[in-house]
């Protein structure tokens, strides 16, 4: 070696990929400070290092001057424990298996068989879809034809694969309503070639236009109307643009050296250096639960064993599970989901497109096939076991969309069987979980005994759940995605009512909110689209999300429930907001995702809460003043010290503080309390009163997100 050059060794121990002496996952640069607090960079997205003032400062009890205090968030690593916790979205791994199958280059590549997906829209005209392509010298050009994938016939598509919503087109076949196309020589005079609507229709495989020939160095795509594209609301999907010269040629071909770049593009994957990035803001956000491997992971069976017998987990993937243990995280990882290479289907109808949702692999059930998986099983156990607190047997098994084939109850049930032992042979220190559920068990609370009997024999759910529950440590479940205001006001009542009847199925562990949503759109679903909506169409300002996120995280803890918000970021499911940051800001090749409310807010509630676990001594917050409201009050304790959770909740949503009086009374003796708000990060010494043991906090500001009142720590 030449003096004056070093060697850069990629190095992986113990789970960890990193440059020799570069760790795998930086913890976030300081760009700038504001207020003397600084700001740090995680690849683009930029997080403010103290609890932002959110709202106007207000004190938390009627005649009560003391100052407000801000409270210090502090990461994961420096926690004790708290049940709060997030799905993070795919995890990072090497560049070759990020799988982005819908990236720009696929409209210049010459193959019809190939697409490219904007990022979707609520709206049809939200925001123009842009498209520039770059010839690489000027040309006369005289035709642009706008081609689709060819529609896939039916007998290709199983009855479970993802089928377009009724008003939808399939991937590819998403040409705009209106549109137009102008031309330049040097990117700054253009031209207008076209301007109007397209009339498209299903049974149209193209769109042209011809023009007086006229010479172009970039040609630039501006859709203003879109269609609906299956499953993404409004998007922008072809296979090709074409740009024929005056000889007929096809000039658009990056073979021709031809350029192309987008305002966004939607993908179930992140560039690595952005993926990569923005891992360790899971452990600045201070959540201690992390669950992996849910949706299309490295983890994954299908991605873990891709030739037949060589198991091997991406080394990228497998450092990012070491570093959230090393901060001190517990982990969730799915083992999860079929693999063609032994139930099949052997082809993909849509290659190019992610496996999931698009023709996933059935899941085993041949004596081969769950042979196999047994060794992928056991391959997994003994790879994490030393880094994964729970391992969970599939997720939402009881939809075909993940179970890969028509929903099979004793199927599945066999699956269950033969990864139970395994998983107590090989990881014997790690927990069990039965894989969550889509959906929950709503309603129970209302349930007779003959309709619960009912259930125990035909539902789906409750069939695996009964035959189950003595065998396995935790029970996952996914309770709402989306849920309307005041559609939640009875949740409690159901999960007393569930570990009631687990428990006489013999369950004593411990259940696992372990997927649910909040949805922070910026932009309303029109209410003609609700049908096409999986996510649902309610759509609130980023504060109502926020008190809604802080009420379910802080019941479920009254429960002792690990509570996991879905998902912790995702750059391309703007139409949605699916996430604790902002995607709604989409473009490509990098998506600026930015905190939410929601981030800040479970940020500071990760550290007030900080060692606190569900106690049995009980809190009364009087009646008074809360007419038409539900009142929440869960009791907690961290060694010594004792603290509730209070708040209300109805259907009303509001960005401002909505506090009503009231008086709290606590069966001890108190010598002092802080009320401590989540929402600002900030906690204020509260007045009180010691009568005959007991503790009265009279004139307390209760809200409808919830305040945490605690003793001194």
């Amino acid at each position: 070696m030449r003096q004056g050059f070093a060697l850069l060794l990629v190095v992986a121990v113990s789970g960890r990929a990193a440059f020799a002496g570069i760790p795998a996952f930086e913890e976030g640069n300081i760009q700038t400070r504001c207020g003397g607090v600084p700001v740090k960079e995680f690849g683009g997205t930029w997080i403010y290092g103290g609890a932002p003032d959110l709202m106007d400062d207000v004190t938390f009890q009627q005649g009560n001057a003391r100052p407000r205090e801000k409270v210090a968030p502090k990461p994961a690593q420096t926690l004790k424990g708290n049940f709060f916790g997030v799905n993070t979205t795919r995890m990072p791994c090497l560049s070759g298996n990020m799988g982005l199958c819908e990236e720009a280059v696929h409209l210049i590549d010459g193959d019809v068989q190939t697409c490219w997906l904007s990022a979707a829209q609520t709206r049809c005209d939200m925001q123009p879809v842009t498209v520039r392509i770059d010839l690489p010298k000027e040309t006369e050009i005289a035709k642009v034809v706008l081609r689709k994938r060819p529609l896939l016939p039916e007998s290709q598509r199983r009855k479970t694969d993802r089928q377009p919503a009724p008003d939808a087109c399939e991937v590819g076949r998403g040409l705009p309503v209106e549109m137009s196309v102008v031309v330049s020589c040097d990117a700054y005079r253009w031209q207008d070639i076209f301007s109007g609507a397209l009339g498209d229709s299903e049974e149209k495989d193209s769109f042209e236009f011809s023009f007086a020939p006229i010479r172009a160095k970039q040609l630039r795509l501006s859709a203003t109307r879109l269609r609906q594209v299956e499953r993404c609301l409004y998007a922008l999907s072809l296979a090709e643009i074409e740009i024929l010269d005056a000889a007929g040629r096809n000039v658009a071909l990056v073979s021709r050296g031809t350029t192309i770049a987008v305002n966004s593009t939607f993908s179930t994957g992140l560039p690595l250096a952005q993926q990569k990035a923005l891992w360790p803001v899971q452990w600045d956000l201070g959540v201690k639960w992390i669950r992996v491997g849910y949706h299309d992971d490295p983890i994954n069976w299908h991605r873990v064993e891709r030739e037949k017998g060589r198991l091997e987990v991406d080394p990228v993937a497998d450092a990012a599970v070491t570093a959230c243990h090393e901060h001190g995280q517990n982990i969730i990882m799915c083992l999860n989901f079929g693999n063609r290479l032994y139930s099949g289907p052997e082809k993909r109808a849509l290659p190019q497109m992610p496996e999931w949702n698009y023709c996933t692999p059935n899941p085993p059930t041949t004596q081969e096939a769950l042979a196999a998986w047994e060794r992928y099983v056991t391959f997994m156990c003994r790879h994490f076991r030393d880094r994964v607190h729970t391992f969970e047997i599939w997720n939402e098994w009881n939809i075909s969309e993940y179970w890969g084939g028509e929903v099979d109850v004793d199927a599945y049930c066999e699956i269950v069987r033969r990864t139970i032992p395994l998983i107590r042979r090989h990881a014997p220190d790690c927990k069990v979980m039965l894989g969550s559920t889509c959906g929950y068990f709503g309603g129970i609370a209302w349930r007779t005994p003959e309709q619960l009997a009912e259930l125990e024999k035909k539902n789906i759910c409750y069939i695996a759940w009964r035959r189950f529950a003595k065998d396995v440590d935790a029970i996952g479940y996914h309770p709402f995605y989306n849920p309307k205001p005041g559609s939640l006001l009875n949740y409690w009542r159901d999960i007393e009512a569930f570990r009631a009847w687990l428990g006489r199925q013999g369950f004593s562990g411990t259940l696992h909110a372990s997927e649910w949503n909040i949805n922070g759109r910026a932009t309303s679903v029109d209410p003609k689209d609700a049908r096409d909506c999986w996510c649902g169409t309610y759509t609130q300002s980023e504060t109502a999300k926020a008190k809604e996120v802080l009420q379910q995280m802080v019941r479920h803890a009254g429960y002792g429930i690990p509570s996991c918000f879905c998902e912790m970021y995702h750059a391309f499911y703007a139409q949605t907001e699916l996430s604790l940051l902002k995607s709604s800001l989409s473009q490509a090749p990098l998506s600026p995702v930015q905190p939410t409310v929601s981030y800040y807010a479970l940020r500071n509630a990760a550290t007030m809460m900080d060692g606190f676990r569900p106690a049995d001594f009980k809190a009364e917050l009087a009646k008074e003043g809360f007419a038409g409201k539900c009142r929440a009050v869960y009791s907690f304790m961290c060694g010594t010290r004792r603290g509730v959770g209070v708040w209300y909740e109805d259907d009303q949503r509001d960005d401002g503080y909505r506090h009503v009086p009231a008086t709290l009374t606590l069966p001890f003796a108190a010598k002092s309390l802080w009320a401590y708000d989540p929402l600002n990060g900030v906690r204020q010494r509260l007045d009180l009163t010691i009568e005959g043991g007991e503790t009265t906090v009279r004139g307390l500001m209760v809200g409808d997100a919830p305040l945490f009142i605690a003793e001194d720590d």
